[in-house]
């Protein structure tokens, strides 16, 4: 699974969940290695909890990776939730978009104030 933090102040930002795959797997972001289990730990009996900080991310694209790394039946399952938490950093034209209104309001207000009604 592919997923962009392009709009992110990355030191900010985290990455927490829960996982879980049958028999064995790792679970992997950006190639590295955030937890694993055997066919001996039962995980998928539950979901399990994982953090990743901003350490293990990229400013643009990331990836998040589930393998399969031993398989006792048929059919084999992995389950993946998580949530991005962060600071949004605005694009520049939002901040234009701002001050031009901010001065609009300023302009108006004075207006306002010098207008005489005799």
């Amino acid at each position: 699974m592919k997923f962009d933090l392009s709009d992110f102040q990355l030191t900010t930002v985290s990455i927490a969940g829960a996982w879980s795959v049958a028999d064995g797997g790792t679970l992997s972001i950006n190639g590295n290695v955030i937890d694993s289990f055997t066919s001996s730990d039962n995980a998928w009996t539950s979901l399990h909890p994982f953090t990743v900080g901003s350490s293990f991310l990229h400013g643009g694209e990331n990836t998040v990776s589930i393998t399969v790394t031993e398989a006792f039946q048929i059919f084999e399952a992995a389950r993946f939730e998580g949530v991005v938490t962060g600071t949004v950093v605005p694009e520049p034209g939002t901040f234009a978009f701002l001050a031009t209104g901010a001065l609009m309001l300023v302009a108006c207000r004075r207006k306002i104030r010098h207008a005489s009604f005799a």
